[in-house]
């Protein structure tokens, strides 16, 4: 994996914007699109899978941003619906 920081290499802000918004824009029709074909593969099973992928993705982030005590209050809160 590469990675950089805009500011180590002396990029205008306006550069930095724009370079920005192309990256999310583009991510995000990656993923309408991945979406999309998915939702034609699976049907219904796309909104399990969503789910599957997101609540553990927001427990971790509320664990980190919280802290993990305050993240575990959660685990008898949520209730699944199949």
């Amino acid at each position: 994996m590469v990675r950089f920081a805009l500011g180590t290499y002396n990029v205008s802000l306006a550069v930095a914007a724009v370079l920005i918004a192309a990256v999310s824009v583009t991510l995000s029709l990656v993923g309408l699109e991945l979406g999309g074909q998915l939702g034609e593969h699976l049907g219904q099973r796309t909104e399990l899978l969503g789910g599957t992928i997101l609540a553990p993705a927001f427990y971790l982030s509320f664990a980190f941003s919280i802290g993990a005590g305050a993240a575990l209050v959660l685990i008898p809160v949520c209730r699944w619906e199949a």
